[in-house]
């Protein structure tokens, strides 16, 4: 299993989950190439399309040394044909989110070798609003998720996916007001969650627990910190 992750993840939080999680191999990502906001150029999520457990879109803004990581592991590889661009919504052209055989994003602005790739699987499409649709979307499992995207959470429920909405906030961006609680998770093959902090943290947190102990879905939580987007860990079963 191989776990890639914004290289600016504070190493409280890499500690605590080295510790949860065996097995694993970390790698850190840099991206120099990445034109976007400072706050997430080196976000997996921006760069990456997870299409499944072992195979992702890359952008071309990813370098040579992180392909070759991936291809030695065994990982499928489909490159990607546009660069995120430097704002909104040109940044987020891989940022869609699969919940099951659905993808959900918005689909203006989704790149073409991800579309490709999704219709080669025959998944469904779910258009929204939101771009930034993986940031914004905690998977919980194959058939649930948690937002604070009213759009999302609407569409989520009209096409039979059970969604927890959640309040913004609580969530930590470095050079932003806050960030997504999406963008502070990772799913591990075996089907638990990641969350780069403490729900103590989230003003919902209640809910939150409570929706994964009615999914029977296992929590893997960074103790005692504040809840930290990365662009969400890219989390890889090779």
């Amino acid at each position: 299993m191989i776990i890639i992750h914004d290289h600016r993840i504070p190493g409280k939080y890499l500690d605590i989950l080295k510790c949860k999680i065996s097995g694993a191999v970390w790698c850190p990502f840099e991206c120099p190439a990445s034109r976007t906001y400072e706050s997430i150029k080196s976000h997996p999520d921006i760069h990456f399309f997870k299409l499944d457990k072992n195979s992702v879109v890359y952008s071309p803004s990813v370098g040579d040394e992180t392909l070759r990581l991936l291809a030695r592991a065994g990982i499928n590889l489909f490159p990607g044909l546009e660069t995120p661009g430097a704002e909104y919504p040109a940044s987020s052209k891989y940022n869609a989110v699969r919940v099951g055989r659905k993808v959900f994003h918005n689909f203006k602005h989704t790149d073409k070798s991800v579309l490709e790739q999704i219709d080669a699987l025959k998944l469904e499409k779910i258009g929204v609003k939101q771009g930034y649709t993986k940031c914004a979307v905690l998977l919980v499992g194959d058939s649930a998720m948690i937002t604070s995207d009213t759009g999302i959470s609407k569409a989520g429920i009209a096409s039979g996916i059970d969604v927890l909405k959640v309040g913004p906030g609580g969530v930590t961006l470095e050079g932003e007001k806050c960030g997504f609680i999406g963008g502070a998770s990772g799913n591990l093959p075996s089907g638990a969650t990641i969350v780069l902090g403490d729900l103590k943290y989230h003003t919902d947190c209640l809910k939150i627990t409570s929706f994964f102990s009615r999914q029977k879905i296992d929590l893997i939580c960074c103790d005692g910190l504040p809840i930290y987007d990365a662009g969400s860990l890219l989390v890889l079963d090779n």
